[in-house]
């Protein structure tokens, strides 16, 4: 794998470890805890994220079918894009999240979620080993909110959104 590629995906996969080993002192009843009927629980928060990046796999998966030669150079306005989105992630802002990275579940564990995420993570790993260096500035990702991204800038959102929600994870247990 391309070292900076590596890089990012140590980082994010570190934190991402590190949340499972810190939530495994808390019971099923507690990761599964809402503070209120229309927030969501620990759980519910984790696979939004791992929803997030499966379907972010699959999309880059679709990008990877005809291979890297196929997809166009990131456009000049990506890095302002990234920037943007960067802003509103570590900003102080609310929005649902949109239907297809919804939960659904009424209740769910902490090792069924592990389960999916580890799959979604060794899926991503595998499609980075696809990428040279010369495919780093390519059109391969693109954000519901801000569109088109290269691989790094996707990696940059998993972590921008894994600490949004990390926020979010501690908010909930301090309120069990």
């Amino acid at each position: 794998m391309v070292a900076t590629l590596q890089k990012d995906f140590n980082e994010i996969e570190t934190s991402r470890e590190q949340l499972f080993k810190d939530l495994e002192q808390y019971s099923e009843d507690q990761l599964n805890f809402k503070p209120s009927a229309d927030e969501w629980s620990i759980l519910e928060v984790m696979n939004h994220l791992m929803m997030a990046e499966g379907g972010s796999a699959l999309y880059v998966q679709k990008k990877l079918t005809n291979g890297l030669a196929e997809v166009p150079e990131i456009d000049a306005e990506a890095g302002d894009r990234f920037q943007q989105l960067t802003d509103y992630m570590q900003g102080d802002n609310a929005a649902p999240a949109p239907p297809m990275v919804t939960p659904t579940f009424e209740r769910t564990t902490l090792a069924a979620t592990r389960e999916g995420w580890d799959k979604i993570r060794r899926d991503t790993a595998e499609q980075l080993e696809r990428f040279a260096e010369d495919d780093l500035n390519k059109a391969t990702y693109k954000h519901l909110l801000v569109g088109r991204m290269t691989i790094g800038q996707m990696l940059g959102f998993f972590r921008l959104h894994f600490n949004r929600h990390l926020n979010q994870i501690e908010r909930i247990k301090a309120a069990m």
